[in-house]
């Protein structure tokens, strides 16, 4: 999803601080709500656990890649 996020911004040519900004909400960790709706309904509670806490692992590893690779965008931000 990041990487998609980052073509669409810079196909668009956002400024660099919006697309780091796009880029690292989109790699952050979603979906918390899911595994509440699942307790709640009753329905497949464990699947939805794990995959949250594995896309969460995940996104550690996904976020901190992200955070390096922009890091060059970084530079170009000019503040007025």
């Amino acid at each position: 999803m990041p990487l998609i996020v980052y073509g669409l911004s810079a196909w668009l040519g956002l400024a660099p601080l919006y697309i780091i900004a796009a880029v690292i909400c989109a790699a952050v960790p979603k979906a918390k709500t899911v595994y509440i709706l699942a307790a709640e309904y009753h329905c497949e509670e464990m699947m939805v656990a794990s995959t949250v806490s594995m896309t969460t692992l995940v996104s550690v590893v996904s976020l901190a890649g992200w955070l390096y690779g922009l890091s060059g965008l970084a530079t170009r931000i000019v503040v007025r």
